[in-house]
């Protein structure tokens, strides 16, 4: 068996060592002895099952505080699971951070949490087992839970369409649970809520916010952690959150003077606040932003699917008033629309067409978003057209082969979609310009996610792939920091999808199609290959660090992220 520990300490992924023969193969999955000699708490009390129907049920999260505190080591003998665990040893240096692991039937590892850790898991199929071993019994009076989307975590589950029962749905923020628990809760009696409260006290002045930002900057330029460690998600990152946890409106300026409003409530508003340089040239995703701007040269027609408060949507129509063109906006959600509205008129836009409401295959489908705390992430769900179905979360759907001829529009220069799952559908109402020759058919960028996207066999086997294909598009997965980096110096790196490395947890990325390969032969672009479109610099370089970007690491020999 091999014991590999994570970065929250104590927390050991085990995978059994097999012994194969024509047969099969033979594995040890559990041993005393092995887990005692790594300071394992053996103890087996209980074993349990959970049999989940349907792919995107969460449990969680769980966990029993003291005299009934638990180690659990969980596998799954079924299907796939986004196992998630929080730390909540009070005395523990990774006090309130997350990780994340995932557990499949075919990968056959284990992971044993130890005491004072809340634990939950997300399927990832339809018909997913869960097995536990618990080293202690279940008591009601000991159980305990914390809220899936409490923002004091911050937890990234990788589906936006649940399934979860009333009761974990409602558990009290995590302030309230240590408040009343703190004197048997898990590890020592030492309080924590005091420093949120403190640090939210701060942020609500702007002067002590940027300080305390500024500060949170220094440390992610001077402080160096292991490989596969974040500044970032696991220190200056809780501290940024905490700093804005009763800040309402935020106002940043890009360095090309354009001014952005927005709320704190997603990954995206968080690092743009900690952007390094105080002024930057985008909002998230440098390089997706330096493409579209790049491919909107010239267009007259571009729309951007999912266009939020406008950070991709407001920086595209400032490029489009050089040309004369007009930046088609789709943004559901009545908050960030209302913000979307905004951000045009800051920044005295009059050439975006706003439409809060959904694009689809069809004009007959209503949808609804999906609850999320990050509404960044809030993806779509068709809803049953009964009126008990209908409510203010509700919203119309268009193809945009309707909406082209509503608005007169022959051809669509460009087409932007993040609209976590429904891209396709979208596409598929977009068939009558995808059909146009190679001067005349829109460039797309899309995203694609492993929640919603079966990419087992290969990026190039999927449906959104083998749909634009069929049209006559080349595809490419697009490299870019899914955060606010600088990146203006570098080349746009592009990967064929049969060349895409896809390794680790359920993620998502961009990636771009046109029928005209000459837009991207130039020096502007680099294709690569067997590399990860996600670009980060905790991760081995090799698959996560820019081409260049690995030539300077390469001979200076250290990089500061």
């Amino acid at each position: 068996m091999k014991f590999i520990e994570n970065k929250l300490k104590g927390v050991y992924m085990i995978e059994p060592e097999r012994f194969e023969d024509k047969r099969g193969f033979f594995a040890r999955i559990f041993c005393r002895e092995e887990f005692e000699a790594h300071s394992l708490n053996p103890n087996v009390a209980q074993c349990n099952i959970s049999f989940n129907k349907k792919k995107g049920t969460l449990r969680g999260m769980h966990y029993q505080i003291k005299p009934h505190e638990e180690a659990k080591s969980v596998r799954c003998t079924r299907g796939a699971i986004y196992d998630v665990i929080i730390d909540l040893r009070q005395d523990s240096l990774t006090y309130c951070q997350w990780t994340s692991v995932e557990l499949t039937a075919d990968n056959y590892k284990m992971l044993y949490i130890p005491e004072g850790f809340a634990h939950g898991f997300q399927t990832l199929e339809d018909n997913t087992v869960v097995f536990y071993q618990m080293s202690e019994f279940y008591y009601p009076e000991s159980a305990r839970g914390l809220r899936w989307n409490d923002p004091v975590f911050g937890i990234e589950w990788p589906m936006n369409k649940l399934i979860i029962s009333d009761k974990d749905k409602s558990y009290k923020d995590f302030s309230a649970i240590t408040a009343i628990d703190n004197k048997n809760s898990v590890g020592t009696n030492m309080d924590h809520t005091p420093l949120f409260n403190a640090l939210s006290t701060l942020g609500k002045d702007e002067k002590w916010r940027t300080k305390i930002i500024d500060l949170c900057r220094d440390i992610e330029q001077e402080l160096d952690l292991p490989i596969d460690h974040s500044v970032r998600e696991e220190v200056t990152g809780p501290i940024i959150d905490a700093l804005h946890k009763d800040v309402g409106t935020i106002k940043k300026v890009l360095k090309s003077g354009i001014v952005f409003e927005f709320k704190y409530r997603s990954k995206m508003a968080r690092d743009f606040v900690m952007s390094q340089e105080v002024k930057p040239d985008h909002v998230w995703e440098p390089q997706t932003t330096k493409l579209l701007l790049y491919l909107a040269t010239n267009a007259k027609h571009v729309v951007i699917g999912g266009a939020y408060f406008g950070d991709q949507a407001i920086i595209v129509a400032k490029k489009l008033v050089q040309s004369g063109g007009i930046c088609h906006a789709f943004e559901p959600n009545k908050e960030q629309f209302a913000m979307l509205q905004r951000n045009a008129i800051n920044n005295r836009l009059s050439n975006i067409v706003f439409n809060c409401i959904g694009l689809w295959e069809n004009d007959k489908t209503t949808l609804r978003l999906t609850d999320e705390s990050d509404d960044s992430r809030a993806s779509s769900d068709v809803v049953v057209q009964k009126s008990s179905q209908l409510d203010d979360s509700t919203f119309p759907s268009i193809s945009l082969n309707t909406y082209g001829t509503q608005h007169n529009i022959d051809r669509i220069d460009l087409i932007m979609l993040d609209i976590e799952g429904g891209e396709l559908p979208a596409l598929k109402g977009a068939h009558k310009y995808l059909s146009n020759p190679s001067d005349s058919a829109p460039n797309i960028i899309f995203e694609i996610h492993r929640s919603y996207t079966d990419w087992s066999n290969g990026l190039e086997n999927t449906d959104i792939v083998k749909f634009l294909l069929s049209f006559g598009y080349h595809v490419f997965a697009i490299r870019d920091f899914h955060s606010n980096f600088p990146t203006s110096d570098r080349p746009i790196e592009l990967i064929p999808p049969e060349r895409t490395y896809l390794e680790g947890p359920p993620h998502g990325f961009n990636m771009l199609a046109v029928k005209n390969l000459e837009i991207i032969e130039n020096d502007f672009f680099r294709i690569c290959y067997d590399v990860s479109p996600k670009l980060l610099l905790h991760k081995d370089p090799s698959l996560h660090y820019p081409i260049t970007e690995l030539s300077i690491k390469n001979k200076k020999g250290n990089h500061k992220e």
